[in-house]
């Protein structure tokens, strides 16, 4: 499946326009196929913790994702051999007191024995969009953390979830969530006082680490992956920024959360590759760069991965 940009841009945009001006007698013939549910839901998984290096704290606890379903934002649900888009705007009633969002009554005919799968958020003219039923098009936000060990700008626009494939079963329509990032906890200790600007995580020797604009092929029966890239392309480093600069005494702790897409592939296959940390420090008022070699890692979707480092300032 090759596209070019242009292509898949306008492919994406009739393909919505052409759904979301359709009304139910349109989506659906009233055959036996088409059945109208009862309730979709929607449960995200936790992720998966790993541990690298030598502990030197509690890993937070990041378990809780009932503030991922945001009032007034969007899920989308995507046949797999349908063009009809299935959208609904998340209402505060839908949301529990944990990962499950529910949706009930639902107004749309859907299939059964078809395939489903659901991505959350969905936004048609901003940084996601569904192409041709099968692609997810993403574009990475800017990440900036606010204060050492702050999660606030872990949010569903920076961190976004899609689901397996599931068909109707008994009039409902069951989705498992999952992240499609992994989330990096990263635990820095330096032997000298530093105020940290900039997190910048790179490949070794490479300067192609990561989609910034990427297709992620959706539907499969293991975990969407990534597909290829489009303008700008491919970058040399994922960079966590510091809304404020953060300083930090000798020997105690910086705590930074970061989200890591999908590593540039090859041949289809996930590649273990070797990543460097190279942090943007000051001291007074010379600025120097703090670097940690994070040996080799395997891109790991769905998973919180705490790497405790020492970081050496090259004076």
């Amino acid at each position: 499946m090759k596209y070019s940009y242009l292509f898949l841009v306008s492919v994406g945009l009739l393909t919505f326009a052409a759904c979301s001006d359709k009304n139910d007698a349109e989506i659906a013939d009233e055959s036996e196929e088409y059945v109208l549910l009862n309730e979709v839901t929607a449960t995200i998984q936790p992720r998966m913790v790993s541990e690298t290096g030598s502990t030197r704290g509690v890993v937070q606890d990041l378990s809780d994702n009932s503030y991922y379903w945001e009032p007034g934002g969007s899920i989308v649900v995507v046949p797999q051999a349908e063009a009809a888009v299935r959208s609904y705007t998340i209402t505060s009633d839908m949301v529990g007191d944990s990962s499950v969002l529910k949706i009930p009554s639902s107004v749309w005919r859907y299939k059964t024995g078809l395939s489903y799968y659901a991505v959350y958020p969905y936004f048609a003219d901003s940084l996601f969009t569904i192409i041709d039923n099968d692609c997810y098009y993403y574009t990475m936000p800017e990440q900036v953390q606010s204060g050492n060990g702050s999660t606030s700008h872990i949010t569903p626009e920076l961190d976004p979830l899609v689901s397996e494939p599931a068909s109707p079963s008994d009039r409902t329509l069951s989705f498992s969530m999952k992240h499609m990032f992994m989330l990096v906890k990263f635990q820095l200790v330096c032997s000298e006082d530093v105020t940290y600007h900039s997190l910048d995580l790179k490949q070794e020797e490479s300067n192609n680490f990561y989609y910034s604009s990427g297709l992620f092929l959706m539907g499969q029966d293991s975990y969407p992956y990534l597909y290829g890239s489009i303008s700008p392309g491919s970058s040399e480093c994922i960079r966590l920024s510091f809304d404020e600069p953060v300083s930090v005494t000798a020997e105690d702790t910086l705590d930074a959360f970061m989200l890591v897409p999908p590593f540039i592939i090859k041949n289809y296959s996930q590649q273990n590759v070797h990543l460097v940390l190279e942090a943007t420090v000051t001291q007074q008022e010379d600025i120097y760069t703090a670097t940690a070699d994070l040996g080799t890692w395997s891109y790991e979707p769905n998973t919180l991965k705490v790497f405790f480092s020492d970081m050496t300032v090259q004076h």
